[in-house]
């Protein structure tokens, strides 16, 4: 049987994609926000996200990091990504993901913004 463990902070950021793709795919999950700074040289390239799979056929779990390769990962094993010939749809897809993160990204910057003039400008920006 395959089980996941996400690592990630406990904020609603760059690992919600991954947890709606674990939770729509039905598969055994739990999350997991490790000490930080305290664990984050324990993480591939000191980052999170972070999604460890085990298997009970392999000893060694499959670690991946970075947000983007985790999604495509869990949409292409538990068939939620499209199929590779259909290119149109997969650039879409691919799109979609990029305005996402944009948008992730300007929401971060708006929050820790140093004024409310600021936060304007960067409200205006999309």
């Amino acid at each position: 049987m395959v089980s996941y463990v996400l690592r990630y902070f406990p904020i609603a950021a760059r690992a919600e994609t991954a947890k709606a793709l674990l939770t729509l795919s039905g598969a055994d999950w739990k999350l997991e926000a490790p000490a930080w700074p305290q664990e984050q040289s324990a993480q591939p390239v000191g980052r999170l996200p972070v999604l460890i799979e085990s298997n009970d056929s392999s000893d060694e779990p499959f670690v991946l990091g970075e947000s983007s390769a985790i999604e495509q990962y869990l949409a292409a094993k538990h068939g939620l990504y499209f199929k590779p010939g259909d290119l149109k749809a997969v650039a879409r897809q691919n799109e979609l993901r990029s305005h996402l993160k944009d948008l992730y990204e300007l929401r971060s910057q708006i929050k820790f913004a140093a004024n409310e003039e600021a936060k304007d400008v960067l409200k205006n920006k999309f």
